[in-house]
């Protein structure tokens, strides 16, 4: 295997992890209240936010898978603290999906303090993997 490979999707999944941040960042704090507080504006501003977390999501995975194989063909293995880490970045990050899912139906739902809770807490996810993957 070639070694830039792993590097295109660790830049993938870096990259699109900001973005999910950032676009996160700027719906919550970024847009007037009025804008924010607007279901329609602020469920399509959090879709591309939302994608870019699945992407990097994908990336992650198999920046992991290619990092194993790597290690096994060098007959090493992973230390298993690496293993712990990145088994909770990930359950962070699914959270970060799932509480992005609780966002959109809570805007459906015209609940918009529930909305702000669940943006928070994502950013809150994301910040913690991002912190966990500085780690390793």
């Amino acid at each position: 295997m070639v070694p830039e490979i792993k590097l295109i999707f660790v830049a993938v999944h870096v990259l699109s992890m900001l973005g999910a941040f950032g676009g996160m960042l700027i719906v919550q704090f970024g847009l007037p209240k009025d804008v924010r507080d607007n279901t329609e504006t602020a469920r399509s501003a959090g879709r591309l936010p939302t994608l870019l977390l699945a992407v990097g999501f994908i990336a992650g995975i198999i920046v992991y898978w290619l990092r194993i194989q790597y290690a096994a063909s060098g007959g090493a293995e992973l230390q298993p603290i690496e293993h712990k880490i990145i088994g909770v970045k990930f359950l962070l990050l699914v959270a970060a999906g799932a509480f992005m899912g609780m966002t959109a139906k809570s805007l459906k739902q015209a609940d918009i303090g529930r909305a702000n809770l669940c943006r928070g807490i994502t950013l809150v996810a994301i910040a913690l993997a991002a912190c966990l993957g500085l780690v390793l």
